[in-house]
């Protein structure tokens, strides 16, 4: 919550699904039904489904699934745990916000053991998006639907 607090999100969801057992099924996707039904997002960000973790995997496969009904963007945002088969088509600059991202990244403790969390894999991933679109940091993205542009 100490990350979302310093991002500015007031309300956080949980699903209480458990630790590296989240599935691709009907259970996962019904809940997240519920919240999208809810809060009607104009645009998602999830993970790729082209990710090394099965949780990151299932949870953007449900995702996708959950917004079936939905007249949204859907972006795929990629992590030091992305396979090589992710192919961004969609950059964002994040350069005046980074330091802002690290410090989020740090207060994430109870992710803070796991190799893609580490401090040089994601500064590293930031420096090279930034090289592709000329500017010091960025974000990649694979498009899953582009609603409105």
């Amino acid at each position: 919550m100490i990350a979302a607090n310093l991002m500015g999100v007031s309300n956080v969801y949980f699903l209480n699904l458990p630790d590296t057992m989240i599935m691709h099924d009907g259970i996962t996707v019904s809940l997240l039904d519920e919240y999208i039904e809810k809060i009607e997002p104009e645009i998602v960000y999830v993970h790729s489904p082209k990710d090394y973790h099965q949780d990151h995997s299932n949870i953007a496969k449900s995702t996708l699934s959950s917004s079936r009904k939905m007249k949204n963007s859907i972006f795929l945002y990629e992590t030091p745990s992305t396979t090589i088969e992710f192919r961004p088509v969609a950059y964002s600059d994040i350069s005046d916000v980074f330091e802002d991202k690290l410090r989020c990244i740090e207060v994430y403790t109870s992710q803070s053991s796991k190799d893609y969390m580490e401090k040089e894999a994601i500064v590293g991933l930031a420096k090279v998006r930034g090289q592709t679109i000329g500017v010091k940091y960025a974000e990649a993205f694979e498009v899953a639907r582009l609603f409105k542009w």
